[in-house]
């Protein structure tokens, strides 16, 4: 992960997308409110396991500012359960 001196909400979003672009399991990854939920940067179809930011609090100080987010991680379990353990 980078170190910045200015973290913005953009910067934020960012290095949490370029996580789950590296990660070798999560297949998604998207940002907004909870009725996006599932929703893809891409706007395909959902692919699973994946990442789901949502922006809550934004708390603006003298010399700083304070982001908030719910960072959900969603996956299915297949017909067959086998995954049933990996999604947990």
């Amino acid at each position: 992960m980078t170190v910045y001196n200015e973290m913005t909400f953009k910067r934020a979003v960012d290095e949490i997308f370029d996580f789950a672009k590296a990660h070798h399991q999560l297949n998604g990854y998207g940002f907004g409110n909870l009725v996006d939920y599932g929703k893809m940067e891409d706007e395909t179809t959902t692919l699973y396991p994946f990442v789901f930011i949502t922006p809550q609090n934004i708390i603006y100080d003298r010399t700083y500012t304070t982001y908030e987010f719910t960072v959900t991680i969603g996956d299915q379990v297949q017909a067959d359960e086998e995954n049933r353990v990996n999604v947990i």
